[in-house]
């Protein structure tokens, strides 16, 4: 009762001055706390030093394609939107999934990826939960492409300017989404798929190393009209591809 009467004479002590009431205070703070993001050892994206990114921003800046939402709707970016939004179509038609359906399963991993990244991400659940099933489907259709081959319509991998741009915004620092999430992605499209064996090694030739898939000479196979599916070369009895 002693600490009630007194916070109500500090009440009115403050209004007398013409401040911020205690008790609006106290509900201000007890709201800005609900709202700090759990600590967890599980960040594994980061962003640049300020001091590194003074010297040289360039070198930590995506030039065409943002990914993941550090660096979403930054100025000069929006031309890829279409693209990455045409990957995930490509995506679902594969796999064989409707658009609501996509949103809930990323959904149901909102928590997780928030945690992927070291600063708090404030883009409100709807928003990051768009800017998480585009993106990853994106990257995940450009492994697909670096691995298997694109057609003849392909406007990032014919393009051999842009697609060298994209790969090289691929690696930047921030520009990340966690991997997890491309991992639950293939074992999506292994269920929905009829052709396992080629998307099967999409684990080992991209998915465990990925720098190593953009990084390597597979995406300057261009316009050559490969199927997506396209099974691996038969081989002769010596276990050489066979002409």
């Amino acid at each position: 009762m002693e600490e009630a009467s007194s916070l109500e004479v500090s009440i009115d002590i403050e209004k007398e001055n013409g401040e911020v009431p205690l008790k609006t205070m106290v509900i201000s703070l007890r709201e800005e706390l609900e709202k700090l993001s759990p600590l967890t050892p599980n960040h594994c994206i980061y962003r640049v030093p300020k001091q590194l990114h003074i010297k040289n921003p360039a070198a930590y800046t995506p030039k065409v394609v943002s990914i993941g939402p550090i660096h979403h709707k930054r100025e000069g970016l929006e031309a890829m939107e279409e693209h990455k939004q045409r990957y995930m179509q490509f995506f679902l038609e594969r796999v064989k999934i409707s658009l609501e359906d996509y949103a809930e399963f990323v959904m149901i991993r909102e928590g997780r990826l928030r945690e992927c990244y070291s600063d708090t991400i404030n883009y409100k659940s709807n928003e990051f939960v768009k800017i998480m099933m585009i993106d990853s489907a994106f990257v995940y259709e450009m492994l697909v492409r670096i691995n298997y081959g694109v057609d003849e319509s392909c406007r990032i991998f014919n393009r051999p300017y842009l697609v060298t741009n994209v790969m090289e915004d691929l690696l930047l620092l921030e520009n990340q989404i966690p991997l997890f999430i491309l991992n639950d992605l293939f074992e999506l499209d292994m269920e929905a798929t009829s052709c396992q064996q080629p998307i099967s090694s999409l684990r080992s030739n991209g998915l465990e190393h990925p720098e190593e898939a953009i990084n390597g000479e597979e995406h300057v196979k261009l316009g050559q009209g490969a199927v997506l599916c396209q099974p691996p070369p038969a081989t002769n009895k010596s276990g050489q591809a066979a002409l």
